[in-house]
């Protein structure tokens, strides 16, 4: 009898430690770094301000005339009596003062809507034929401007440049006048106009939120009137007649300092 051989037992193959898988780790999330922001032109933030501001206004030639330069109730004469056509141009300084609001739109570019005052001005002079003649003159102007601020150097100083337009208020006071052998008043006037300005300057940051202001402007107020009418005191002309009306430009160039306040 035959003994059957016994059964061969299956084993499963031993792997060489190289052949052993290690388990990998997690795979962790790159960080993307975002690029930081660029800073506004101006480092300016938006935001509101209020700002105050005194001028020293020098005015230009007024080429102040006669409406009518010929004429019997003309007189700033040439040839008096009747033939009138010279000029005042002298109208002096002026010291202006201003207050004013606005917004910063954080992109360089601010905006605001301003009052200012100037007094002082005085058309004083003679005329070719020797009559010398001195009325106050005033205005009171309301502006909206736009500015926009250039980036800061030397890290506390930021030129900027601008330049606005509204509506001014010109008033003349009563003309006083004398020769060698008499003297008188001639009627004021007062007129509205449209004004506009172009500035430029430096704002200097005494802190972050306020500013100092030091700028030069060219202010046009537009024109400003002597009324027809009679005589106030005396008789310039022939009695009865009175005095015609007369025109003047009020320009001037300013030097600015302000107080800006940002919020």
């Amino acid at each position: 009898m035959t003994q059957a051989a016994p059964e061969a037992t299956a084993q499963a193959p031993e792997r060489s430690p190289q052949e052993v898988r290690t388990p990998l780790p997690p795979p962790t999330a790159t960080r993307v770094e975002e690029p930081a922001s660029s800073p506004l032109p101006g480092g300016s933030t938006p935001g509101l301000y209020a700002r105050v501001e005194v001028a020293h206004s020098m005015a230009r030639s007024a080429d102040f005339r006669d409406d009518r330069a010929v004429s019997p109730d003309c007189f700033i004469a040439v040839n008096y009596p009747g033939v009138c056509g010279a000029s005042l141009d002298r109208l002096g300084s002026a010291t202006a003062v201003g207050v004013g609001v606005g917004y910063r739109f954080g992109n360089g570019f601010r905006a605001d809507v301003s009052y200012s005052r100037r007094r002082g001005y005085d058309l004083r002079g003679h005329d070719p034929e020797g009559t010398y003649f001195d009325p106050p003159v005033t205005s009171d102007a309301l502006l909206a401007g736009l500015y926009y601020d250039f980036p800061r150097v030397f890290g506390m100083v930021q030129p900027f440049a601008g330049a606005g337009a509204g509506r001014s208020r010109n008033e003349m006071d009563p003309l006083r006048w004398s020769d060698p052998s008499s003297s008188g008043t001639l009627p004021g006037g007062k007129r509205n106009a449209f004004a506009w300005q172009f500035s430029a300057g430096v704002n200097i940051f005494l802190r972050e939120n306020l500013v100092l202001e030091v700028g030069y402007r060219y202010m046009d107020l537009g024109k400003f009137k002597k009324s027809a009418g009679q005589d106030l005191i005396g008789n310039f002309n022939a009695p009865g007649v009175g005095t015609g009306s007369a025109t003047g430009r009020l320009r001037a160039d300013e030097v600015t300092l302000a107080l800006r306040r940002d919020f």
